[in-house]
């Protein structure tokens, strides 16, 4: 799982990449207008490959910090130092991971707020929507960063041993048990998804005389949408069986961080898809001009 976890991630980031890329190509030179939707996602996509970086490291610590060499052998330094690479890795992930998440969000929003510069419901709800998406992210980084007082103890060997059942390893730490709170991130990632690719359907529907290429590229484009969604949904189904215990959390955490690739990637692809657009039509007019 670990070798297809730095595969996904490095071949989805890089197809990512190439299509921000293209969109900044065909906005820029094609259209001559970028805007504030181009440069968040522009972000989103250099947090994405911040993850993948550290998706890479997390499965090179992983070899040395399975719970099974950890129980035989404790207190070898290449052990520890692998748990302690581990601890250091997912805690700088969790909040990463909120952050692209929450930036493809807000690129998408604010390019449905460029296009509804009318004071209608669909623009209110889009207000709201980037309000919420702004605050729920700061709270999510914060309660990630204060899993646990001291801050420390989220990424101390000791205190991570006091989690192996029947082992003594001194006093258990303070930590909030993040489990339910995760789940309840993935929900609210879940449910956010679906208002911001549903938000616009109903003007979409509405628009009259749509060639039958372009309604094929649209249902593409929410296509590409939907498996978003479901990763989402995939990905909170393991979340849930991740936490059940320390041993399925060493076993299940290779997926959990393959789902969250496939859904961060995916959103970051079918946002940019109808930026693409204006070179297919370029290119169709340079073909028939020939």
């Amino acid at each position: 799982p670990g070798a297809i976890l730095v595969l996904v991630g490095f071949t989805l980031s890089a197809f990512s990449t190439l299509l921000v890329a293209i969109r900044f190509y065909s906005r820029y030179f094609l259209m001559r207008m970028t805007s504030l939707s181009d440069y968040i996602m522009l972000c989103a996509l250099l947090v994405t490959w911040g993850n993948t970086v550290l998706n890479y490291y997390q499965v090179d610590f992983r070899q040395d910090s399975r719970l099974a060499r950890v129980e035989n052998d404790p207190d070898s330094p290449t052990v520890r130092a692998a748990v302690a690479g581990t601890l250091v890795t997912w805690f700088i992930y969790r909040p990463s991971y909120v952050v692209s998440l929450s930036l493809v969000k807000l690129s998408v929003l604010s390019f449905y707020r460029v296009f509804s510069t009318a004071r209608t419901n669909f623009r209110r709800t889009v207000n709201t929507l980037i309000i919420f998406t702004i605050l729920y992210t700061i709270s999510m980084i914060i309660t990630s960063i204060f899993q646990c007082i001291p801050i420390s103890q989220a990424f101390s060997v000791q205190a991570s041993y006091t989690q192996i059942p029947g082992r003594n390893g001194g006093s258990r730490p303070k930590c909030y048990r993040p489990t339910n709170f995760w789940i309840f991130q993935g929900a609210v990632n879940f449910l956010t998804d679906i208002l911001i690719l549903l938000l616009p359907l109903p003007m979409v529907l509405m628009l009259q005389g749509i060639p039958p290429r372009k309604r094929f590229g649209l249902f593409c484009i929410f296509s590409v949408g939907m498996l978003a969604i479901a990763a989402s949904a995939v990905r909170m189904w393991i979340l849930v069986i991740w936490g059940k215990s320390v041993r399925s959390q060493n076993r299940y955490g290779t997926e959990l961080l393959i789902w969250g690739q496939i859904e961060v990637n995916s959103g970051i692809v079918s946002a940019s898809a109808p930026f693409l657009m204006p070179l297919f039509r370029r290119k169709s007019k340079e073909r028939r001009q020939e």
